[in-house]
């Protein structure tokens, strides 16, 4: 992947498909953990994802991966309610691993970097100074409002943005 935003996103989504056949897995198995090689597998796959997402530097892909965490979390506690042991070990391995990978890169320059980022436009936004991406956008959709059906054509944005550019 090119960009970070991108393998973020490609992550999650993995992450999301992994932790469906994971509860898929759970029904099967009936608390059975210690048997099932895919289980095992699971984890491992969760736990890498997430901390690829991390250590993407993708500010996105950390909030969606936060956020991702939570809700998920939610529903384990939610289909486990009756705090049976067994029911937990999923969550007894995957959140303090998870948990240990976050501190980890709060440590790391990415999170620094990611962080200076967000301070930085945070002060432009407040001393008046727009992202170029918001120019962007407001371009794009005068483009878009100039030609809305057809528009101009495959791969003439370059020789189009000229003519619209704020």
């Amino acid at each position: 992947f090119t960009y970070k935003n991108h393998w973020s996103a490609f992550a999650i989504m993995m992450l999301s498909f992994t932790f469906f056949n994971l509860f898929k897995l759970k029904k099967e198995i009936k608390f059975d953990y210690l048997k099932s090689k895919k289980l095992f597998f699971y984890i491992f796959v969760l736990i890498i994802g997430s901390s690829t997402v991390l250590y993407s530097g993708s500010r996105s892909g950390t909030i969606l991966l936060i956020i991702f965490i939570l809700f998920n979390s939610i529903l384990v506690l939610k289909e486990n309610f009756n705090l049976n042991i067994k029911k937990f070990l999923f969550p007894a391995i995957f959140i303090p691993v998870i948990i240990l990978i976050m501190y980890l890169f709060v440590q790391d320059k990415k999170w620094k970097e990611m962080i200076s980022n967000t301070e930085s436009q945070i002060k432009n936004l407040s001393s008046g100074k727009a992202p170029l991406r918001w120019f962007f956008w407001k371009d794009s959709v005068k483009i878009i409002q100039d030609k809305p059906v057809w528009g101009h054509g495959y791969l003439s944005f370059s020789s189009v943005y000229p003519k619209f550019q704020s």
